[in-house]
């Protein structure tokens, strides 16, 4: 079970760098991926590779970002014009 586990979330982390791509709808940089990958991993999982869907997630839940995280991602969102 603990495998299973390990591996969805492998693959969930494949999914949203795939959708992290240059080629991604809102073209998110290394610097929010690597600040926020787990909090996206550990909130919206479900939300994978859904690119809307999990920037929809990911606002809803922006309380429960990590201190490193938030700042980035809402950042990331007033520089796209997502607020």
């Amino acid at each position: 079970m603990k495998i299973m586990i390990a591996i969805s979330l492998g693959m969930a982390a494949t999914c949203w760098a795939a959708s992290a791509s240059a080629d991604g709808r809102y073209q998110i940089t290394a610097n929010e991926r690597a600040a926020c990958e787990s909090d996206a991993m550990g909130l919206c999982a479900a939300s994978y590779p859904d690119e809307d869907a999990l920037l929809a997630c990911m606002k809803l839940n922006v309380s429960k970002l990590t201190a490193g995280c938030r700042p980035v991602f809402v950042e990331g969102l007033r520089r796209r014009g997502l607020q």
